[in-house]
């Protein structure tokens, strides 16, 4: 009878998660809201739904409310016939129906789409960002780097012994400990701008945007010490320097320059890196 009573009506369908797919609704309808004003509030609820004006008199033009409304509205005058009615329902139904069978279609697309490209970007085993993901955001940091003038931190990171490790205890257990040491390596940055990739093998590489020589040692130090405290045992250390599986960083940062190619400071932190393999394992060693 009111206005008032067809938008909870229309409230309640949407909580029950049945929401309608018609309105039938009179234009005047005193005391309260009127028709329009009526369909402005349903369709702040639902977008979707078919909305008929049943009226004689209207006070509002065609275009006034189509403009307010924008789609599914439609204008119907009395004196009406019963069997006009319950066809425009029915035929209502059907293509309110079928609109909603496409928006879901759509959206287990999109979210089926959605995974496609992450699994795209992630490494199989560790679930870290892989080499291919590295490769394109690595050229998008360096340009955004240069232009701004901010620093870039790239950490290069190697497992000690990781060799030893496999012929000891077998691929399946050097599997278990690489995926153990990306969750290691992932929870030792913060931002939502860094991120660790699997470089190949037993090598990550952890990129750190906007960040000085000193912030990048931190970061190194942590992931460094974190993996030591996995405390992941061989079966005999005597082939190695220490009981436990631990890394070797080496890092840089600086602004990229203007020849500087995408993977410039890669290979400057890779090659701190094979400075701290030759020299001993388990330290960290920023440029």
């Amino acid at each position: 009878m009111q206005g008032q009573e067809a938008v909870e009506l229309v409230r309640q369908g949407i909580d029950q998660d049945a929401p309608y797919a018609v309105v039938f609704l009179d234009m005047r309808m005193p005391p309260g809201w009127d028709g329009l004003q009526t369909a402005t509030e349903i369709r702040k609820l639902d977008d979707n739904v078919y909305i008929v004006f049943v009226t004689a008199y209207s006070d509002h033009s065609v275009n006034e409310m189509q403009e307010r409304l924008h789609k599914n509205t439609l204008l119907l005058h009395k004196p009406f016939y019963k069997d006009v009615v319950l066809q425009m329902a029915r035929t209502f139904c059907i293509s309110w129906a079928r609109e909603q069978c496409l928006v879901q279609t759509r959206k287990r697309l999109s979210h089926l789409s959605e995974r496609m490209a992450e699994q795209v970007n992630r490494d199989a085993l560790t679930e870290l960002y892989n080499r291919y993901y590295l490769d394109r955001q690595m050229e998008l940091e360096i340009k955004r780097a240069r232009r701004e003038q901010q620093p870039v931190g790239v950490l290069m990171i190697d497992i000690d012994w990781f060799k030893v490790y496999n012929d000891q205890h077998g691929h399946l257990m050097g599997d278990q400990a690489l995926q153990q040491i990306a969750v290691a390596l992932k929870d030792a940055v913060n931002r939502p701008a860094d991120f660790v990739a699997r470089y190949g093998g037993e090598e990550f590489c952890m990129v750190l945007p906007n960040t000085e020589p000193e912030g990048v040692e931190e970061v190194a130090e942590r992931a460094r010490g974190a993996v030591e405290a996995l405390q992941i045992q061989f079966v005999d250390s005597a082939e190695t320097d220490f009981p436990y599986l631990t890394i070797s960083v080496g890092g840089v940062s600086r602004i990229p320059l203007p020849g500087d190619r995408d993977t410039s400071l890669i290979d400057e932190a890779d090659q701190m890196l094979y400075q701290v393999k030759s020299s001993g394992k388990n330290r960290v060693l920023i440029a």
